[in-house]
């Protein structure tokens, strides 16, 4: 009888062959899959803004390659008697 930390590794290795088999049917059924929903947008006529929710966009932010400017105070005069 296999022990618990055998049956542990056995079940993560199964998980990982069936993560890996559904990403292959996915890649193989997108094509088609796209297809349908290009047909499906032409017979109901939908709009970007019917569909404009259902839609993930992703949002980067933009990076500078410059360093910031650091502001520094001027000294402050002392006020005259």
């Amino acid at each position: 009888m296999p022990t618990a930390g055998q049956q542990l590794v056995d079940a993560i290795n199964a998980m990982k062959e069936a993560q890996a088999r559904v990403e292959e049917l996915k890649k193989a059924t997108r094509d088609e899959d796209l297809v349908n929903v290009k047909a499906l947008i032409k017979s109901h006529g939908f709009t970007v803004k019917d569909l404009k929710p259902e839609l993930v966009v992703s949002r980067t932010k933009r990076r500078t390659t410059t360093a910031r400017k650091t502001t520094t105070r001027k000294p402050r005069k002392p006020k005259a008697a």
